[in-house]
């Protein structure tokens, strides 16, 4: 059986297995199926990953668990916001619907009048014209 050297692909950085014969060549990665070029390790680059792995990490302090009040007052609530637009276009209709019952429909078309003494007269489309003959 050939011997099997373990790659990593330089995409998605999944670990496969390959036979050594395919060493410097073009392979499709089996997990994400890109085409890579796989070179074996020489001994510089085994130190070098060696160094790093012994090499020490830099430490960060840990983050509170309490968050800053000054990061909440400078962030306001986003459904504080959502109230607010509600609120701004509910005022905007309504303030539309008051100018329309206060001013009405201006210029409304004007019929004029039939028979008897209404002659001359006109009365706009909505307007029942008084009859004839009836008394007020």
């Amino acid at each position: 059986m050939a011997e099997t050297v373990h790659a990593q692909c330089g995409f998605c950085r999944k670990r496969f297995r390959l036979r050594a014969d395919q060493l410097n060549r073009e392979v499709r990665c089996p997990h994400c199926k890109t085409v890579v070029k796989i070179t074996p390790r020489t001994e510089t680059a085994t130190a070098a990953i060696e160094a790093l792995r012994d090499a020490p990490r830099p430490t960060y302090p840990v983050a509170s668990s309490r968050p800053r009040a000054m990061s909440q007052a400078a962030m306001p609530n986003k459904s504080v916001a959502i109230v607010w637009l509600v609120l701004v276009g509910v005022g905007f209709i309504g303030v539309l619907i008051g100018l329309f019952v206060v001013f009405g429909r201006r210029g409304g078309e004007l019929i004029p009048a039939v028979g008897g003494d209404l002659t001359g007269q006109h009365f706009e489309r909505n307007e029942i014209a008084p009859s004839a003959g009836a008394e007020a």
